[in-house]
């Protein structure tokens, strides 16, 4: 930068940044393009957002699988908020706090089905986690 020239301040989480675990960038990289293919063309214009998922790792195959996740809703507006007819939106919640919950609704789901079709041979939708116990 020459003299006279002012630098705009950068927050410490804007930065650029060089990780130091490659399985941490997988479970960002997962879990911001799982956000970002669920949010549709809704976007946050220059509000941070904060993002907290809760993933599955398969060793099997080492794949990642977003299992819930959750955003910080501050800044949801009056209007969003108005045009949620299911209930599904919240305000003024913690995104980790929401993932969580969304994780909780994904396991009871599981547990549902299990108790509806304890032995079904149909093989998992992508968001069950949970399987039929082998010989039961």
């Amino acid at each position: 930068m020459g003299r006279g020239e002012e630098r705009a301040a950068v927050r410490s989480a804007e930065k650029d940044r060089v990780s130091t675990c490659a399985f941490a960038d997988r479970v960002a990289k997962e879990s911001i393009a799982e956000y970002e293919r669920r949010r549709g063309s809704f976007a946050y214009e220059g509000v941070q957002t904060v993002l907290a998922s809760i993933l599955v790792h398969d060793e099997a195959d080492d794949s990642l699988r977003v299992l819930s996740l959750g955003t910080g809703t501050k800044v949801l507006s009056e209007e969003h908020l108005a045009s949620d007819t299911r209930g599904e939106r919240v305000r003024d919640c913690h995104a980790e706090v929401l993932a969580r919950r969304a994780l909780l609704r994904v396991l009871y789901d599981d547990v549902g089905a299990l108790e509806r079709h304890p032995r079904c041979a149909a093989p998992l939708p992508p968001t069950r986690i949970l399987a039929p116990a082998e010989g039961g």
